[in-house]
């Protein structure tokens, strides 16, 4: 179930990516969007997760993904909540203090999310928001299974300091380049792994910070032992990342308890 999905997010990324990249000439777009990107500084994950470390107890530090689609929503939370709503209090230009957790968060875009009827009257709320957060030193991370320059040029243009690179299909070269890229644009990245295969892939790259998936379904005792496993071949250097939809109060107690430093929880 948990590779069905990721697989068919992917597909659906890399189609609209395509669509997205075969509408027009977008060569000039690149080279301008990485001309403005010079002129920006590069917010680092490890030094927001220190600093959390000296004002709260609880490790890792946990964030929630805000699932910008009604179908992510109903797929990642079975509660079928919307809460997309946090960003028109998040962008508000008086809100003066942030809680810890607000430093580090994530928002899951829907793929081909430019193509939508409801896109425009999203977009500005989440430029708002992601412009507030860069002015606060604030990381705000593009989530989702994507890797396409497409999707990680898109992330910067809109304002994202963030970006989760998903291995999949990548080879070693393919997925040094999408890091590269996402350097050039100063977005700060995440590689995320769904099984050990990928993660050895990452671990050949120079990703500072490397991430598991956990999205358990009907197969939570398989997706446990592959976390269990997958993180103790992490390098110790790395920051360790977990992405994942948790369940119950159990799970999340558990995986706490692991030496991961931020858990990325999609949806409540």
């Amino acid at each position: 179930m948990t590779e069905q999905l990721i697989d068919s997010l992917i597909e659906l990324e890399n189609a609209a990516a395509e669509r997205f990249w075969i509408t027009e000439d977008r060569s000039a777009w690149k080279e301008e969007l990485l001309r403005f990107a010079e002129s920006k500084n590069t917010i680092q994950l490890k030094p927001l997760l220190s600093e959390s470390s000296k004002h709260t107890k609880s490790k890792p530090l946990m964030t929630i993904v805000t699932l910008l689609d009604e179908e992510l929503t109903r797929v990642f939370n079975h509660q079928g909540k919307k809460n997309n709503d946090r960003f028109e209090e998040s962008s508000l230009s008086s809100k003066k203090d942030s809680n810890l957790h607000e430093l580090i968060s994530g928002v899951f875009l829907s793929p081909g999310f430019w193509m939508y009827d409801n896109w425009h009257a999203i977009e500005q709320n989440l430029r708002s928001h992601l412009e507030w957060s860069r002015e606060r030193g604030h990381l705000v991370f593009r989530n989702g299974f994507f890797n396409s320059s497409a999707d990680i040029l898109m992330a910067a243009e809109l304002g994202f300091t963030g970006v989760q690179i998903h291995v999949h299909s990548m080879d070693l070269f393919e997925l040094q380049m999408a890091l590269e890229l996402a350097r050039d644009c100063r977005l700060c990245p995440i590689v995320s792994a769904a099984n050990v295969e990928e993660l050895e892939l990452a671990i050949q790259t120079d990703a500072p910070h490397l991430g598991l998936c956990f999205f358990p379904e009907q197969s939570s005792h398989e997706q446990m032992q592959f976390v269990q496993q997958a993180i103790t071949k992490i390098p110790k250097d790395c920051t360790r990342v977990l992405f994942g939809s948790i369940r119950s109060e159990s799970e999340l107690s558990y995986l706490s308890h692991l030496s991961f430093d931020c858990i990325f929880r999609f949806g409540d």
